[in-house]
């Protein structure tokens, strides 16, 4: 029996089959008849008995008889070190980070697994194993592993290895290893648990051929140096995901706002536009972008929003005070309406850019227009009555709105005495209300 502790407690031990070692235990379990579909508990479809006979692992030989220098140790250790941060920040790369990680502790293969015992799920990554046998372990084995009860309940762990719950003579007469481990010739494993978090459980796991012998000490020992760093990554990635899932949501969320939601930063660069910003960017007559950031229609116009973001003095520039602006636009329509909020980091040093400004943009045009859509469905105005009613909400009176629409006055005396008539209302000043009453926060059509 041999036995390895590394810095962190970790402790593994090899049993040798009753001392007779592992070539004398391979050959025992090589030797055993494989399954058929009468001898085993499990019909000819059994989706382990469907894939026995092809070959699981790429690249089987390429630790064989390695060498390595301490150079090139402090390489592949770089090398990992270098594949796990990156994969903490772009999940694409844990592929790359997995094969060199195998590469340096003398893995023929790694895999990492999510298992969520809420939903039951569990999806498995392991680039150097073939696809079907990575699909029928999350479909099948998963749940059937008989280690998997034991490291879902803890926290991470250090190096885990079947040999700690059990002999080996034991293991290798489990349904896993005949079914799944054996035809794949993986049958040599170390593993850790990197994550526990809500009911989700992340496992590492390491294999190789016994035809080439168990993990030798100095693997196990790298192993163990490298968990800290493994769970880490893991960490790093599930909290940057979790980030992520709230920044998609937060932006989902403001997509559905009828008003603008633009945020810049000091350079006045906009770093977040919602769709009703964007589509008011777009339109340019009185919010747009330039060369020098976020500006409005008018050089005054811009002058005054500026200040309300960025004030300072001295070059110095700081968050502005923020406030209202009312921002011109061409062809009689009505100004924007903006309000500017600062928005302040809580660890200014800790940021790329201390300080932000969120702007809150509202198109008077559009809120006509759509509370006059919501009261033409309520009250089965027609398509005439519904545009006199947009102009009338401007407030500027009856014949000005009869002007715009190019309408006799009496012809919008008509119209409006049917509106009168269908809303219950009296006067264009109750009309008023009940149209600024009707305002809806959300666009339909996101």
């Amino acid at each position: 029996m041999n036995a390895f502790t590394g810095r962190h407690g970790i402790q593994t031990e090899t049993r040798r089959n009753g001392g007779r070692g592992i070539q004398a235990l391979e050959a025992q379990t090589t030797s055993r008849p494989a399954p058929t579909a009468t001898s085993s508990k499990y019909a000819a479809g059994h989706p382990g008995r469907a894939l026995r006979d092809r070959k699981g692992i790429r690249n089987a030989a390429a630790f064989r008889g390695r060498k390595r220098t301490k150079h090139s140790l402090i390489q592949q250790v770089l090398r990992v070190l270098e594949n796990l941060y990156d994969a903490a920040i772009e999940p694409a790369g844990w592929p790359r980070a997995l094969d060199a990680l195998a590469d340096a502790v003398g893995a023929h293969v790694a895999a990492l697994g999510r298992c969520d015992a809420t939903t039951k799920t569990v999806v498995d990554l392991a680039p150097r194993l073939d696809p079907d046998y990575v699909r029928v372990y999350e479909q099948h084995w998963a749940d059937r592993n008989p280690f998997r009860q034991m490291w879902q309940p803890n926290p991470p762990l250090g190096v885990i290895t079947p040999e700690l719950f059990m002999p080996r003579d034991e293991y290798t007469r489990t349904e896993l290893f005949q079914e799944w481990v054996r035809p794949q010739q993986i049958e040599a494993a170390m593993a850790t648990n990197t994550l526990l978090d809500n009911g989700v459980t992340t496992v590492l796991r390491l294999y190789r051929p016994w035809r080439i012998g168990d993990f030798e000490a100095a693997d196990v020992q790298l192993f163990a140096a490298l968990i800290p760093h493994i769970q880490r990554a893991v960490q790093l990635q599930h909290r940057l995901a979790a980030l992520n899932m709230q920044r998609t949501g937060t932006a989902a969320a403001f997509d559905r706002l009828r008003d603008g939601v633009v945020i810049v930063d000091r350079q006045l660069r906009i770093v977040f536009a919602n769709r009703t910003a964007e589509e008011l960017l777009a339109e340019g007559d009185a919010l747009r972008r330039d060369d020098a950031g976020l500006a409005a229609a008018t050089p005054e116009d811009t002058a005054a929003l500026r200040r309300l973001i960025v004030g300072g003095h001295n070059g110095n520039p700081l968050p502005g005070a923020g406030g209202r602006r009312g921002l011109s636009r061409g062809d009689g329509r009505m100004p924007l309406e903006v309000l500017v909020v600062p928005l302040r980091g809580d660890i200014a040093w800790a940021s790329h850019d201390p300080w932000a400004t969120a702007l809150f943009v509202s198109d008077p045009d559009r809120d006509c227009r759509s509370r006059a859509a919501t009261l033409r469905r309520r009250f089965g105005l027609t398509r005439a009555e519904t545009a006199l009613l947009v102009e009338i909400v401007k407030g500027d009176g009856l014949q000005a709105a009869a002007q715009r629409l190019g309408v006799s006055l009496a012809t919008a005396r008509t119209h409006l005495r049917h509106v009168f008539d269908k809303t219950g209302t009296r006067r264009q000043a109750e009309l008023v209300g009940l149209a600024a009453a009707e305002r809806p926060m959300l666009r339909e059509d996101a």
